[in-house]
């Protein structure tokens, strides 16, 4: 099951991944990206510009219920009942991704845009 960019959307992601999990066999996986709103523009804006403005796309979308940072979104998908068989923090871009390879990976959770993790149901 694909879960791209959709359980931010919803009023209660964690029920849905509840009900994902029950209507997999033992072994299924549920594939999860979110926004990471640890990215460090949404954070800059937060805590030296004092803004929490919505916007029509990106992290800060108008139509953003639930916001996740990689912990939070492991959490949510564990307490579905899923193992974690993989967790990435995508991050795009040339000198991102020189300042990640750079700093051996330690910003990377302040560089991602995009948090993916996939959940599997013990078999």
């Amino acid at each position: 099951m694909i879960c791209g960019d959709v359980l931010e959307h919803l009023k209660d992601p964690y029920q849905v991944l509840q009900k994902i999990y029950k209507w997999l066999k033992p072994g299924g996986k549920v594939l999860v990206c979110l926004p990471n709103v640890r990215n460090y523009r949404l954070l800059q804006d937060l805590v030296f510009g004092g803004k929490w403005d919505y916007v029509s796309a990106g992290v800060m979308d108008k139509t953003h219920l639930r916001f996740f940072t990689r912990s939070s979104c492991r959490r949510m998908v564990k307490e579905a009942g899923f193992g974690i068989a993989h967790e990435q923090m995508i991050v795009t871009g040339p000198k991102k991704e020189f300042f990640n390879k750079v700093t051996f990976g330690l910003f990377r959770e302040f560089l991602a845009e995009q948090i993916f993790h996939v959940g599997e149901k013990p078999k």
